[in-house]
């Protein structure tokens, strides 16, 4: 049996910006998502499982190896993408999946599907592994996006991610951030369309004086120890979010009494938002029905 396994993903800065080539700031999560792949009883066929955190099967399929035709499967736009994403593989690997025996493929997550914290791109990055192939590149034939997915399903440890042109730049990095016991993530109970937050940005024009800004507010948050320092940059930052795709920044928006800052990660609207504050911060958004917090370190791998 051979197993893939890969990290989740939170952007913490540089959200939008990071498309255009602006440094970034991200962490790979606790939670990802497994591929173990086995011999199958049934020649030329792959026969495809994924299961949730509690062991429901969501979804499967069954596909002819060869043409890699979708036979049959649970949920039919979920067995197109994934249809998609193995014929992809192959584009880039034409080996990939030639062998005339069955194979079997099991999925498995670690967070619920509609946290946000990057379903597709683990499961990409476990399908490239699988394949012998580059996952950006994988990534960009099927989903599309910035990439630093991919890179937080590969890291170990916090890091920065900055695109330029068709190359990544990731370094892993030791935050000098003293307050981590203070940061805590928080589901807002939706689930945000990624590509739709994409196409937003792109609809919009921001000027090369705004990537300035943006490029100068991430790497002042790199420097910054104390929590009196970082949050007046993030405020800042949210702004800048703001006024570039005409959204109301979410403290403003949803938590105006809360004793701290609320920062949105990723894609506005939905999935989780960075809250630094007191020691009180989980009872107050459990008692405003946000019941999933989580602190800095129960969502941060380490090496």
């Amino acid at each position: 049996m051979d197993q893939y396994y890969s990290h989740g993903k939170l952007l913490l800065a540089g959200e939008y910006a990071v498309l255009d080539g602006v440094l970034a700031l991200a962490i790979p999560t606790t939670f990802g998502q497994s591929l173990n792949i086995m011999d199958h009883d049934k020649p030329g066929q792959l026969h495809w499982e994924s299961y949730l955190p509690d062991g429901n099967l969501w979804f499967s399929g069954q596909f002819e190896t060869a043409s890699l035709i979708l036979q049959q499967c649970s949920d039919q736009p979920i067995g197109e993408n994934l249809q998609k994403l193995l014929s992809s593989a192959r584009s880039l690997n034409p080996e990939f999946l030639t062998n005339a025996l069955g194979q079997k493929a099991i999925s498995r997550l670690e967070f619920p599907s509609d946290w946000g914290l990057g379903s597709s791109s683990t499961l990409i990055n476990n399908v490239a592994q699988w394949a012998h192939i580059n996952p950006f590149t994988l990534s960009e034939l099927s989903f599309g996006g910035s990439g630093y997915d991919i890179a937080a399903a590969q890291s170990k440890a916090v890091f920065t991610y900055q695109r330029l042109g068709t190359t990544q730049k990731v370094h892993p990095i030791k935050l000098p951030w003293t307050f981590t016991q203070n940061i805590y993530f928080v589901y807002l109970n939706k689930k945000q369309d990624s590509r739709k937050a994409i196409e937003r940005y792109r609809s919009t024009v921001v000027s090369p004086m705004w990537h300035e800004q943006m490029q100068s507010c991430v790497e002042a948050m790199l420097q910054v120890r104390s929590m009196e320092e970082i949050i007046p940059l993030i405020e800042h930052h949210e702004r800048l979010i703001g006024k570039a795709i005409g959204m109301t920044p979410v403290k403003k928006r949803l938590f105006a009494a809360y004793e701290g800052v609320v920062k949105s990660l990723g894609g506005w609207g939905g999935d989780f938002v960075m809250a630094i504050g007191p020691d009180t911060t989980p009872d107050y958004f459990k008692n405003l029905g946000y019941h999933t917090v989580i602190s800095f370190d129960d969502m941060t791998q380490k090496k």
